[in-house]
């Protein structure tokens, strides 16, 4: 049965061969004729090349679709790069701007809060801490070429920030009100009681030297005493977080929270001192 049917195919496909061969030579001879002219051999031609042509007409016309398509989708790639990218650099471009633009507040508040203060003014900006992370010591981009000396005074819109104890031509170190070796002559706003405020913690003070006769509430303002000629007086430092009363002590046990989010600290004034301008 196997043997017959390859018999078969081979007649098939003999039979197939010699009808195109016939096709050939009929169009060497006669040449292509118009489709009207009565000739039975070209009708058979054309009957059996039809299909093929047909079907070779599709993959041409697919293989230029195709084409195109790919093209088209290698421009919508580079051009979808491209909106990308753009939209990458106006991000980009909308962050620089809000950053700029919350600087820019932040410079317009420590303006407005130290225009009350008879002083010569430096703006700086806080390039570095101490790496005890207590936010005991902080350096600025300011020194001597810009007047900045020892023992000047650093501050922010919120309230005080510590003094100046070393400055080279252009950098200074501050020790902040939170350093322990730090002490500030304090009064509190209501009572006018006065007090030596430390440095305790990353976030509090503590202040000696409070009388138990003095009457001091919670959340009372304190403020720069102006003893002492270093801190000019009035400048705002913190509020009161707890009272204790000591029985076998004359003084109270007073801790306050600094105004100043020492942890956020970006830019700051320095408060130049007067007698060396002169």
């Amino acid at each position: 049965m196997k043997i017959h049917e390859e018999k078969s195919n081979k007649k098939l496909y003999l039979h197939i061969g010699l009808v195109l061969v016939l096709c050939v030579f009929h169009l060497g001879r006669f040449g292509v004729r118009p489709l009207t002219e009565k000739s039975w051999f070209y009708n058979l031609f054309v009957e059996i090349t039809g299909p093929m042509s047909s079907v070779m007409s599709l993959a041409r016309s697919n293989a230029t679709d195709f084409r195109q398509n790919y093209f088209d989708l290698v421009d919508v790639n580079k051009e979808n790069s491209d909106l990308n990218l753009e939209i990458a650099e106006l991000k980009q471009q909308i962050f620089e701007l809000s950053s700029l633009k919350q600087e820019n507040s932040r410079l317009k508040n420590l303006l407005n809060f130290t225009e009350g203060l008879a002083r010569q003014k430096v703006l700086a900006r806080v390039i570095s801490w101490d790496t005890t992370n207590r936010y005991e010591k902080l350096r600025i981009n300011k020194g001597l070429n810009q007047g900045v000396t020892k023992n000047s005074i650093v501050i922010n819109a919120h309230g005080l920030i510590g003094k100046v104890i070393n400055v080279s031509a252009n950098y200074s170190d501050i020790s902040t009100i939170l350093d322990f070796q730090s002490k500030v002559d304090v009064m509190f706003e209501v009572t006018r009681s006065h007090g030596v405020l430390e440095g305790i913690s990353d976030e509090l003070t503590s202040i000696k030297y409070v009388k138990n006769s003095d009457d001091i509430q919670i959340n009372e303002i304190i403020l720069t005493s102006g003893l002492g000629n270093i801190f000019p007086k009035g400048i705002k430092v913190g509020a009161i977080t707890s009272v204790v009363a000591q029985e076998h002590d004359l003084t109270k046990e007073v801790k306050a929270k600094p105004f100043v989010d020492f942890s956020r600290l970006e830019e700051v004034v320095v408060l130049l001192n007067e007698s060396d301008l002169e």
